[in-house]
């Protein structure tokens, strides 16, 4: 049997989506894979995407909007014909994942009209240790907000997984399954 090749494709505003986007890439390679990882708001995919057996998507959700550049390639997945899970990072999913999903993932699932094979929303992933790649600005801007829902959970100096991780792992299953 022939190895899959799957693209991991995201866009991130303060890493967050990058971090469990890689960590899906990751799993993806221990379950056999070859994997590319690509950020789409600093580069396409440099492959056709009809090469791949797999895409897996993430868009960091911010002031209530998807990144474009994440919606363009779900559609190019679309037209494709290509097997697709995607996920979301939101601060809303932090108390609410279903309706984080809801409200941002579903409503663009069923306006570009692609059938995921996986979809989830995630709490996000939040780097807030000295010389992140989160810059100081930004770390300011969304303290009070993240402090708010992330509550005891909150490190003013820390890396902030605020996944629930039975439901990462849920996602990370259904991959496996589709391979």
């Amino acid at each position: 049997m022939a190895q899959k090749k799957i693209v991991v494709a995201y866009g991130t505003r303060y890493g967050s989506t990058r971090m469990i986007a890689g960590e899906v890439a990751e799993f993806l390679k221990q379950k056999g894979c070859i994997t590319e990882l690509v950020d789409l708001r600093s580069r396409g995919v440099r492959s056709r995407l009809e090469d791949f057996d797999m895409a897996v998507v993430g868009s960091s959700i911010a002031i209530f909007s998807w990144i474009a550049k994440v919606k363009a390639f779900l559609r190019r997945c679309k037209k494709t014909g290509i097997p697709t899970a995607i996920f979301i990072s939101s601060g809303m999913a932090v108390d609410d994942p279903e309706k984080a999903k809801t409200k941002f993932l579903d409503k663009i699932v069923a306006r570009i009209g692609i059938r995921p094979i996986a979809a989830e929303a995630f709490a996000p992933v939040l780097d807030f240790r000295p010389g992140s790649d989160v810059p100081e600005k930004i770390k300011n801007r969304i303290k009070g907000t993240i402090k708010a829902v992330a509550k005891d959970r909150f490190q003013e100096d820390g890396l902030m997984d605020l996944r629930d991780k039975g439901q990462f792992e849920n996602f990370l299953g259904k991959l496996a399954a589709s391979i």
